[in-house]
């Protein structure tokens, strides 16, 4: 074979292996659940605040989410939260989706 057939199927090779890396790794939001936010905890570091809201899930767990000020939720209320799966673990990811009214 040529070298420039050579290289044109290695390049094809490697652009095929890294769209289904990417199709693999991609996470898809599985859908929503409600927390009741239990504490605010605020860090401060040499490149500003941090802002996270600790929560309690259906299931009785809690988990740390990473917020603003802005968007900190009343202790005590619900929040909406959307959920994550990893396609190659069993661990799910929450990210804030919005305040829920009393």
């Amino acid at each position: 074979m040529k070298p420039f057939a050579i290289a044109f199927i290695l390049l094809l090779a490697g652009v095929s292996l890294l769209l289904v890396l990417l199709k693999v790794t991609s996470p898809a939001i599985d859908g929503t659940v409600t927390a009741t936010v239990q504490n605010h905890v605020l860090t401060q570091s040499l490149d500003g605040n941090r802002h996270y809201m600790v929560v309690k899930l259906a299931d009785g767990s809690t988990t740390r989410l990473v917020t603003n000020q802005n968007s900190l939720c009343p202790i005590g209320s619900q929040v909406e939260l959307n959920v994550t799966s990893s396609s190659l673990g069993k661990t799910n990811t929450y990210q804030l989706g919005q305040c829920l009214p009393r």
